[in-house]
């Protein structure tokens, strides 16, 4: 909203403290998000997410967008919803390997509404370009039958009438992906970390790589096939 719509905040977001100042009651974020919708239009929160990478650093957003693949960044979506105490959960299932089917479901309570699920879906696409898929695309199912693709060539599009969308169930595919150089392996130096001393040289060696390897993501859940 600062960067499209400055005169809708009425304080000064500057200065946030995402780990000190991240808690609001659910309800008073529904109620924004319903303003930013209601302000700005639906396509506003989808784009949200355009600006993940914009954030004053978040642990959360930050590792996120640190993952080496799709399947990395959704096995973290699933631990982080679960972190973060949500009352609402994104059911993920790979159709195949560059498409996955989401469904928002609520965990108790309330359903999520329609502002918070272009809001989960529109950051979804965010972290999946941020982390290097492209040409990606989404399809929102729609009440009058079959689904409507909102995001095609990096861009957001919805019907005229956007109350047709059901907004809780949606598909999303890529052509390609890439790992983007910031988050590239070969071309990172991981952060130090002091090992206990070894006196086989061949296994110290051994222990220092796969700790390096890990340092460079400690977010992700690592197999041992995978170091």
């Amino acid at each position: 909203m600062q960067k499209h719509n400055p005169g809708l905040l009425f304080v000064s977001t500057d200065g946030i403290d995402a780990l000190r100042q991240a808690q609001a009651p659910a309800g008073a974020k529904r109620d924004l998000l319903q303003m930013v919708a209601r302000e700005c239009g639906p396509e506003a929160l989808l784009s949200i997410g355009q600006e993940i990478n914009q954030v004053t650093y978040d642990p959360v957003w930050r590792s996120a967008l640190r993952s080496e693949t799709p399947a990395v960044l959704f096995d973290k979506w699933r631990r982080f919803e679960v972190f973060a105490h949500s009352s609402n959960r994104v059911e993920i299932d790979l159709i195949t390997e560059r498409h996955p089917r989401f469904r928002r479901r609520a965990t108790g309570g309330p359903a999520p509404t329609p502002p918070e699920n272009l809001l989960i879906c529109g950051l979804i696409i965010g972290l999946l370009e941020g982390i290097g898929c492209r040409g990606v695309w989404c399809d929102m199912a729609s009440q009058l039958g079959g689904s409507f693709r909102i995001r095609q060539k990096s861009e957001f599009c919805l019907p005229e009438d956007p109350t047709e969308l059901l907004t809780n169930s949606w598909t999303i595919g890529w052509q390609t992906h890439s790992i983007p150089k910031a988050i590239d392996p070969q071309g990172n130096s991981p952060p130090q970390v002091d090992l206990p001393p070894v006196e086989d040289a061949s296994l110290a060696a051994l222990l220092k790589t796969i700790a390096d390897l890990m340092m460079l993501d400690i977010a992700r859940q690592w197999k041992t096939n995978e170091l």
